[in-house]
């Protein structure tokens, strides 16, 4: 895995790294998560500034959807470096992980919603 070669090569040069666990980029970007659930993309021109915000906002409240980004988080906390023997929740290298770039929630849904984005960390 390529990151494995940056992460060991970070630690070499003395750097740290901040993983990014999920990239919204802006909230109609279809989600690999969301589309293993069979979510569809959220883009849709017939919704104010092309967003379908019920689509959109199921990347935090789906079942599946959170169950997927739990698993994936999993398998890179503990995913064993094949350069430095490291697991990745012990490499000092590693300082920080982000659960999702730019995430977006739009707060005008409800308070089901709301309750959903709240149970989304993976605490």
């Amino acid at each position: 895995m390529h990151l494995d070669k940056v992460l060991a090569e970070a630690a070499r040069n003395n750097l740290r790294v901040q993983l990014c666990l999920a990239n919204c980029g802006a909230i109609q970007e279809a989600y690999t998560i969301s589309s293993l659930a069979g979510i569809q993309d959220a883009a849709d021109d017939k919704y104010p500034f092309g967003i379908n915000i019920e689509r959109a906002m199921l990347f935090y409240t789906n079942v599946d959807t959170r169950r997927l980004y739990r698993e994936h988080v999993e398998k890179l906390a503990t995913r064993r470096n094949t350069v430095t023997g490291v697991f990745y929740r012990d490499d000092p290298t590693i300082f920080g992980w982000e659960l999702i770039n730019e995430g977006q929630a739009v707060a005008a849904t409800g308070p089901s919603v709301a309750r959903g984005l709240r149970r989304w960390a993976p605490i």
